[in-house]
Protein backbone atom coordinates (compact mmCIF):
# COMPACT_ATOMS: atom_id res chain seq x y z
CA UNK A 1 0.00 0.00 0.00
CA UNK A 2 1.27 3.35 -0.89
CA UNK A 3 0.18 6.85 0.78
CA UNK A 4 -0.73 9.20 -2.14
CA UNK A 5 -1.51 13.43 -1.50
CA UNK A 6 -4.63 14.41 -1.49
CA UNK A 7 -7.06 17.28 -2.33
CA UNK A 8 -10.83 18.26 -1.28
CA UNK A 9 -12.04 16.40 -3.67
CA UNK A 10 -11.18 13.13 -1.93
CA UNK A 11 -12.68 13.81 1.21
CA UNK A 12 -16.03 12.42 2.71
CA UNK A 13 -17.95 15.13 2.99
CA UNK A 14 -21.50 13.39 4.13
CA UNK A 15 -19.16 12.83 7.57
CA UNK A 16 -18.78 16.21 7.86
CA UNK A 17 -16.07 18.62 6.79
CA UNK A 18 -14.53 17.56 10.09
CA UNK A 19 -10.83 17.63 10.83
CA UNK A 20 -9.68 15.81 14.30
CA UNK A 21 -6.84 17.39 15.93
CA UNK A 22 -5.05 16.79 18.83
CA UNK A 23 -1.86 18.76 19.34
CA UNK A 24 -0.20 17.86 23.04
CA UNK A 25 2.88 19.23 24.67
CA UNK A 26 4.44 17.45 27.15
CA UNK A 27 7.36 19.52 29.81
CA UNK A 28 8.05 16.68 32.43
CA UNK A 29 10.92 16.39 31.75
CA UNK A 30 12.23 17.64 28.15
CA UNK A 31 9.66 19.66 26.25
CA UNK A 32 7.73 17.10 23.44
CA UNK A 33 5.07 18.44 21.37
CA UNK A 34 2.73 16.02 19.27
CA UNK A 35 0.40 16.64 16.64
CA UNK A 36 -2.25 14.05 15.42
CA UNK A 37 -4.84 14.64 12.90
CA UNK A 38 -7.57 12.14 11.58
CA UNK A 39 -10.05 13.05 8.44
CA UNK A 40 -11.64 10.41 6.95
CA UNK A 41 -11.99 10.10 2.68
CA UNK A 42 -14.77 9.08 0.46
CA UNK A 43 -13.35 5.51 -0.13
CA UNK A 44 -14.05 5.12 3.63
CA UNK A 45 -10.53 5.30 4.90
CA UNK A 46 -9.69 7.07 7.91
CA UNK A 47 -5.88 9.01 7.00
CA UNK A 48 -3.93 9.66 10.10
CA UNK A 49 -0.65 12.07 10.52
CA UNK A 50 1.24 12.20 13.54
CA UNK A 51 4.12 14.16 14.36
CA UNK A 52 6.62 14.48 17.29
CA UNK A 53 8.47 16.83 18.33
CA UNK A 54 11.15 17.15 20.84
CA UNK A 55 13.34 20.48 20.31
CA UNK A 56 15.70 18.80 17.90
CA UNK A 57 17.21 18.70 14.31
CA UNK A 58 14.96 15.82 12.88
CA UNK A 59 11.10 14.98 14.39
CA UNK A 60 9.29 11.19 13.74
CA UNK A 61 6.72 11.45 12.02
CA UNK A 62 3.77 8.55 11.23
CA UNK A 63 1.03 8.27 8.26
CA UNK A 64 -1.67 5.89 9.03
CA UNK A 65 -4.26 4.50 6.69
CA UNK A 66 -7.30 3.07 8.55
CA UNK A 67 -9.32 0.54 6.43
CA UNK A 68 -12.26 -1.71 8.35
CA UNK A 69 -9.61 -3.60 11.08
CA UNK A 70 -6.69 -3.22 8.35
CA UNK A 71 -3.86 -0.40 9.21
CA UNK A 72 -0.99 0.46 7.08
CA UNK A 73 1.50 2.66 9.12
CA UNK A 74 4.68 4.34 8.27
CA UNK A 75 6.80 5.80 10.09
CA UNK A 76 9.89 7.51 9.52
CA UNK A 77 11.99 10.39 11.03
CA UNK A 78 13.10 13.81 8.92
CA UNK A 79 13.99 17.06 9.51
CA UNK A 80 11.79 18.77 11.98
CA UNK A 81 11.35 21.68 9.63
CA UNK A 82 7.71 20.28 8.64
CA UNK A 83 6.78 19.50 12.30
CA UNK A 84 7.47 22.40 13.84
CA UNK A 85 5.86 24.72 11.17
CA UNK A 86 2.73 22.45 10.97
CA UNK A 87 2.33 22.49 15.18
CA UNK A 88 2.58 26.42 14.80
CA UNK A 89 0.14 26.66 12.48
CA UNK A 90 -2.26 24.34 14.13
CA UNK A 91 -2.02 26.41 17.48
CA UNK A 92 -2.09 29.56 15.66
CA UNK A 93 -5.05 28.25 14.23
CA UNK A 94 -6.41 27.60 17.43
CA UNK A 95 -5.83 30.70 18.98
CA UNK A 96 -6.79 32.95 16.36
CA UNK A 97 -10.66 31.61 17.33
CA UNK A 98 -9.62 31.75 21.33
CA UNK A 99 -11.79 34.62 22.26
CA UNK A 100 -14.34 34.70 19.22
CA UNK A 101 -17.62 33.10 19.53
CA UNK A 102 -17.02 30.69 17.09
CA UNK A 103 -15.05 27.70 17.71
CA UNK A 104 -12.20 25.73 15.64
CA UNK A 105 -12.29 21.76 15.04
CA UNK A 106 -9.83 21.83 12.75
CA UNK A 107 -8.92 22.89 9.29
CA UNK A 108 -9.73 21.13 5.79
CA UNK A 109 -7.23 22.79 3.69
CA UNK A 110 -4.69 22.94 6.54
CA UNK A 111 -5.33 19.22 7.05
CA UNK A 112 -4.88 18.69 2.98
CA UNK A 113 -1.36 20.63 3.23
CA UNK A 114 -0.19 19.50 6.14
CA UNK A 115 -0.29 15.64 5.02
CA UNK A 116 0.51 16.38 1.33
CA UNK A 117 3.91 17.80 2.96
CA UNK A 118 4.43 14.60 4.50
CA UNK A 119 3.89 12.82 1.98
CA UNK A 120 6.38 14.59 -0.32
CA UNK A 121 8.76 14.72 2.45
CA UNK A 122 8.11 10.48 2.79
CA UNK A 123 9.54 10.36 -0.87
CA UNK A 124 12.45 12.59 -0.15
CA UNK A 125 13.27 10.35 3.07
CA UNK A 126 12.89 6.97 1.10
CA UNK A 127 16.82 6.74 1.45
CA UNK A 128 16.36 7.09 5.49
CA UNK A 129 14.58 3.52 5.11
CA UNK A 130 10.95 4.09 6.66
CA UNK A 131 9.11 1.33 8.32
CA UNK A 132 6.17 0.28 6.65
CA UNK A 133 3.92 -2.54 7.82
CA UNK A 134 0.33 -3.67 7.76
CA UNK A 135 -1.69 -5.11 10.48
CA UNK A 136 -5.25 -5.67 12.08
CA UNK A 137 -6.52 -3.69 14.65
CA UNK A 138 -5.39 -4.69 18.42
CA UNK A 139 -2.68 -6.57 17.07
CA UNK A 140 -0.74 -3.53 17.90
CA UNK A 141 -1.03 -1.31 21.28
CA UNK A 142 -1.19 1.99 20.04
CA UNK A 143 -4.89 1.33 17.79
Amino acid sequence: MEFYSIDKNMLDNEVGDTVCVILTMDDYDWATYNLKMHFRIKDGAILVLEEEYSAFDTADYKLKRIEGDTITETKFSATSEWATRHIKQNLNRHLDVFDKAEWFIGDTDLFIDQYNDIIALLCVAEQNAPQTKTYTKGENDND
